[in-house]
């Protein structure tokens, strides 16, 4: 449970559980893609514990009990080097051990379309490659727990159909498919 500050006086008892008409009680939030808070950057090969357990401690004081950390799209040495980093933090972290339900790699399986890559750079996208995301999860302590992709991505089903097997949550995004696409990767085990 968490106690978090309401933003306004509007809400009233009978829809929230409420101490002190200010702060109202619920159950911890869950943030599934979180790329840094508090100014750290869990996209930098250099974080350290202590920066992972101050971005933790404001997360929690804002009512998320628990996260997955989130690595975005770059090259295989960065994606590796990121989660190398971030493992070693979240094993000397007190916060990060009841906080970081696992890590979230977000891409580099998108689409290079115009409008769908974001902030992601193109040039580090890619096709779906079994090989590569078992090197990451290595390098990740086997922590890697969501993946995001684009379903239309050369060999994506299958390595959705590979990812479901494991026990990875697949969810789709930047994403151009169409909607044949997007049901074959549903059927294939996507769930996000």
């Amino acid at each position: 449970m968490a106690f978090i500050e309401l933003p306004t006086a509007d809400l009233t008892a009978s829809t929230f559980k409420s101490k002190a008409n200010k702060w109202v009680e619920t159950p911890g939030l869950v943030d599934l893609q979180v790329n840094g808070f508090a100014g750290v950057d869990f996209n930098s090969p250099g974080l350290t514990s202590d920066s992972l357990q101050l971005s933790l401690e404001a997360m929690l004081a804002t009512g998320v009990t628990a996260c997955l950390p989130t690595i975005i799209t770059g090259s295989e040495t960065h994606l590796h080097t990121c989660f190398s980093a971030l493992e070693k933090a979240r094993n000397s972290s007190r916060l990060a051990k009841t906080m970081v339900a696992g890590y979230h790699l977000e891409g580099p399986f998108l689409s290079k379309l115009p409008g769908y890559s974001g902030c992601h750079p193109v040039e580090a996208m890619c096709a779906a490659d079994p090989e590569m995301f078992l090197r990451l999860q290595q390098a990740a302590g086997g922590n890697i727990r969501l993946v995001t992709l684009a379903p239309e991505v050369e060999g994506a089903i299958a390595f959705i159909e590979k990812l479901v097997q494991d026990r990875i949550i697949v969810s789709l995004g930047h994403t151009a498919a169409d909607n044949e696409t997007i049901q074959q990767a549903v059927d294939a085990g996507a769930r996000l």
